[in-house]
């Protein structure tokens, strides 16, 4: 029985052999047609796309000027003999044109700079965003609110047709911490009107500030900030000095400013213009006392 399984598996080994040597001699077997290799001609060249029809739609848009994103920064126009242009920028920022060629930029600052030169500007001590350590050169004159060498700033100034002068006021800075003379309050006097900016006031007026301050048609009003008046003190000061037109300024949200506005009550009518710039003249100031909200250009 051993000697048979070992002559079966001989004859194996054998058979295995020769059919190795057969496949060596014969080579691969010959391809199917799905195997037959691809010509050696060139594709074709690809047809070139149709070139597109010029389209009318962006034709006109290219050639329409782009809009600036920014509302117009300043008056453009011709100011009559009795009349200003006081527009809005931003925060505590104005600028007030009169007749006479002469700009004035209030609470000048590095943060919100107008997008033009102001011959002069006005700015506050009580933070970065009211004043600027390097106003440009071309600005002719630059009034600080405050006197870096101590002391009360005082300004008296005419230019062109615009007289500007100042009262000062303090400004506190925490709990027994107090700047004094570190605010002003900027009066502008053009022609009839009288303007005042009261900066960042942070307490009621004197008797003696107010009287200082004098006769104001337009008042631009400091809404909310840190230590400043809260609204219903700053509303008490819009009541004691009398303007016609009082032009919020320097809030946060439009909440705040609906709260500030409201508190007024039906003794104030209320403007909200749709345009950062408002011409005034003393002949057309309203005789009910308003309260007109200007959107800013920024």
């Amino acid at each position: 029985m051993h000697s048979f399984s070992k002559r079966l598996t001989a004859t194996a080994w054998r058979r295995a052999a020769l059919l190795a040597a057969a496949l060596c001699l014969c080579g691969p077997p010959a391809p199917t047609q799905a195997q037959t290799p691809p010509t050696t001609e060139p594709a074709p060249a690809p047809k070139a796309a149709p070139t597109p029809a010029p389209s009318a739609c962006r034709r006109e848009a290219v050639s329409t000027p782009l809009r600036p994103l920014l509302r117009r920064a300043r008056f453009d126009g011709a100011l009559a003999p009795d009349q200003i242009a006081i527009t809005y920028i931003g925060h505590s920022t104005f600028l007030i044109q009169t007749p006479g060629g002469l700009e004035i930029g209030t609470d000048y600052s590095d943060s919100l700079p107008p997008s033009f030169t102001p011959e002069v500007v006005t700015m506050n001590g009580a933070h970065r965003s009211h004043y600027s350590d390097s106003p440009p050169a071309a600005i002719a004159l630059a009034l600080r609110g405050w006197n870096p060498s101590g002391g009360a700033a005082r300004h008296d100034v005419t230019r062109r047709d615009g007289r500007i002068r100042n009262v000062t006021t303090d400004v506190i800075r925490g709990p027994g911490s107090i700047l004094p003379d570190a605010n002003s309050i900027f009066i502008f006097e053009i022609g009839e009107l009288c303007i005042a900016h009261f900066g960042h006031l942070h307490a009621p007026l004197t008797r003696a500030q107010l009287s200082s301050v004098g006769r104001i048609d337009i008042m631009f009003a400091p809404v909310e900030g840190g230590y400043m008046l809260g609204a219903e003190a700053m509303r008490e000061v819009a009541h004691q000095i009398g303007a016609r037109i009082v032009i919020p300024m320097h809030y946060f949200s439009s909440s705040s400013l609906a709260r500030f506005v409201s508190g007024f009550g039906p003794r104030f009518a209320v403007d909200y213009a749709d345009s950062p710039t408002r011409l005034f003249s003393k002949a057309t100031l309203p005789k009910r006392a308003t309260l007109l909200i200007l959107p800013s250009t920024q």
